[in-house]
């Protein structure tokens, strides 16, 4: 992901709504945040984890709404903006998705994007989200401020760590949870006690042994063809 073009497209769209305006529309903002940490936390006594189920904001509406349908027994949904940027950058009334689905699903839903500053936290709030999964690598010494700012205005933060480093990094910065899509086993033995942890599982039904070491399980159902 380019920044400079990131960065222009958030300059972009903060001269269409200036960060102050889109403050000001909280105060009639019907989207309250609805995900604590304790509702993703797994008791030691439930052997499999929770489900999240995955859904792609860049797949045709009829194919996601078809997976949509598929919840019933998910905890929280993951809705992932970042196809969008492979071909360029989304278009300016994008995150309506998160607000469509909202409306359709009574499942919390975590927000998947290039979050690089508070502007877009709060477009996310303003949108209908209840959770973000943020990336260490690319907030890198930010993370601690965007994690911080999103608990103040309700939203959970999910860290996406890769590496040792960026689990130290997101370890310091007070990561509630932590998303290991890859490298899971090793970075779990790092892993100190506090954080909730989530990973994928792909096209498999939930088990104990999938289970291990995981609060959540990220389920990344058939992709669209």
């Amino acid at each position: 992901m380019p920044i400079k073009t990131l960065q222009a497209y958030l300059e972009l769209k903060k001269s269409l709504t200036p960060f102050e305006l889109l403050g000001r529309s909280l105060a009639y903002n019907p989207y309250v945040p609805r995900l604590a940490l304790e509702d993703l936390k797994r008791p030691p006594s439930q052997e499999i984890a929770h489900s999240i189920l995955y859904l792609d904001a860049g797949w045709d509406l009829e194919f996601l709404l078809e997976k949509l349908s598929q919840a019933d027994k998910a905890r929280a949904l993951l809705l992932d903006f970042t196809p969008l940027y492979i071909q360029g950058m989304p278009a300016l009334e994008a995150l309506d998705l998160l607000g469509y689905i909202r409306r359709l699903s009574p499942k919390p839903l975590i927000h998947k994007d290039y979050f690089v500053s508070q502007y877009q936290i709060l477009e996310s709030l303003v949108h209908g989200a209840d959770a973000l999964l943020l990336n260490a690598s690319l907030l890198a010494k930010n993370l601690k401020e965007i994690l911080e700012y999103s608990a103040r205005l309700g939203l959970l933060g999910i860290v996406q760590v890769a590496t040792p480093k960026e689990l130290k990094t997101s370890i310091l910065a007070k990561a509630p949870a932590l998303y290991f899509p890859q490298n899971f086993n090793t970075l779990l033995e790092l892993t100190p006690q506090r954080p909730l942890i989530f990973k994928d599982l792909d096209d498999l039904a939930p088990n104990a042994q999938n289970s291990y070491g995981a609060d959540g399980l990220v389920i990344k159902l058939s992709k669209q063809t």
